[in-house]
């Protein structure tokens, strides 16, 4: 807990990934301001029964992913990423090093709410998502600026497909690949109904491990770039704890990030 002034303190969390992923955070606050507000008022905190660890789900992963389950998934990731090509050139402004020095930055974007309203209105007149809506749009842009149809992007699945571990922190999150093919003669609501189509696909093949299909792929291993994928899409509901009691307020603390994992990483919050 750092002390900036009379009245402004900041409070840091450092937590491994291993630990808890993005919606681990939302279950952390959550609790956390339970808690606080109990100990303001000297009462105790009625927190949600843990009728679940997340050792019941590592069991409970061990269990479902069978021999059968996990042929079956592979199977399907195989096919759909077969012929893939290894990297998405996208036009840069210095030669690719043969080993990243993964130094990055981060550009910031606010989408007004009138074309944040539209996008909403072209998912439900689509019965799709935003996300989806967001993502067709992200490969059309990659398309035209690689000059390639044939597009791969890497997101995450929360990957807590049962109620009980919806409270749980911990690391969940799996990585999976959804590729498309856009046509330049094709409408936008055409390419939108081949991503949702894409996707729903995906959410039954989730479960996979990412580092078992690399390594089923028997891809050649390079430093240069990451395998499969280079591109990240990703989409967030949970920006933070936002709450006003007992004469505070708390709000998020946007830190620099100077830092890549990928070679573009669409990282966007609702």
């Amino acid at each position: 807990l750092y002390k900036l002034g009379d009245e402004e303190h900041m409070f840091q969390l450092v937590m491994h990934h291993i630990i808890g992923d993005g919606w681990s955070l939302g279950v952390f606050f959550d609790e956390f301001v339970t808690l606080y507000k109990a100990g303001l008022s000297i009462k105790n905190a009625e927190l949600n029964p843990m009728t679940f660890q997340y050792a019941d789900y590592t069991l409970w992963q061990r269990q479902y992913l069978t021999d059968e389950v996990m042929q079956r998934q592979l199977d399907y990731w195989l096919e759909e990423l077969d012929g893939l090509p290894p990297l998405l050139e996208i036009p840069t402004d210095k030669i690719r090093p043969d080993k990243p020095t993964n130094r990055g930055k981060m550009v910031s974007l606010i989408v007004s709410s009138e074309v944040t309203q539209g996008l909403r209105q072209i998912a439900f007149d689509n019965q799709s998502t935003l996300f989806t809506v967001l993502l067709a749009a992200a490969n059309i842009m990659l398309s035209r600026y690689s000059g390639r149809s044939d597009i791969a992007v890497g997101t995450v699945m929360a990957n807590r497909t049962r109620s009980e571990f919806e409270n749980i922190i911990g690391f969940f999150v799996n990585s999976i690949v959804i590729r498309n093919q856009v046509d330049p003669n094709q409408t936008f609501n055409n390419l939108l109904k081949q991503v949702n189509h894409k996707m729903v696909k995906a959410h039954d093949n989730q479960d996979l491990p990412f580092d078992t299909l690399v390594d089923a792929k028997r891809l050649e291993r390079t430093t240069a770039y990451s395998p499969i994928f280079q591109v990240m899409f990703a989409l967030h509901n949970f920006t933070g704890v936002n709450e006003s009691f007992g004469g505070m307020s708390f709000e998020p603390f946007a830190s620099p990030l100077n830092t890549a994992k990928f070679d573009l990483f669409f990282n966007l919050v609702d």
